[in-house]
């Protein structure tokens, strides 16, 4: 049946299209439809660094909320750069995914609990240094399951790969996003 007949049924004879047909909500959507799109530009005016082996809170962090409860959150983050300053050493970085009932910032403390890449190793990406190349700009994406909750907070974090070897994960005068894109479950 063509969507003119469909439109013809619904009306009927009557010339008016209904009120209850003019507009659709978020739930009136097909799975896969992007719903909405947020996104923060940071610019720090100083470096993050650390030489721990365990995840520090960076500045990269933005708060969402959802449409619809059952939906994903396709989660970017790119630009500046993060670089290593000791030979045989690698900045390692990840993104951990909060929600709560109300609006909040992410917490600044690292959770493995948050973090769906907590199981690999080297977390969501790692640049290595080796003589050849020692700095690399960012950029990773994670397709975050619906926590259920209206509203979804995500941090980067970011740590060294070998203990006492110093990584800069953001270096001061460089510009970098983070975007989430909401879609329908």
């Amino acid at each position: 049946m063509s969507n003119a007949r469909i439109l013809a049924n619904l009306m009927g004879t009557s010339t008016t299209v209904p009120s209850s047909k003019l507009s659709l909500g978020a739930s009136d959507l097909p799975s896969g439809t992007v719903l909405q799109v947020v996104q923060n530009t940071f610019a720090p005016a100083s470096n993050e660094t650390t030489t721990s082996t365990s995840y520090q809170s960076s500045a990269w962090n933005i708060t969402i909320q959802k449409k619809q409860l059952n939906s994903k959150l396709l989660v970017n983050c790119a630009g500046a750069h993060s670089y290593v300053t000791d030979f045989g050493n690698g900045c390692l970085s990840t993104i951990c995914q909060e929600s709560g009932s109300s609006t909040f910032t992410a917490s600044t403390t690292y959770a493995s609990g948050n973090d769906p890449a907590s199981a690999i190793f080297y977390g969501m990406q790692q640049v290595y240094n080796s003589t050849n190349l020692n700095t690399a700009p960012h950029s990773k994406s994670w397709l975050f399951d619906s926590s259920g909750n209206q509203f979804e907070a995500f941090r980067l974090f970011f740590k060294s790969r070998t203990s006492g070897r110093g990584v800069t994960f953001f270096e001061s005068g460089h510009i970098a996003t983070m975007t989430v894109m909401e879609i329908a479950g």
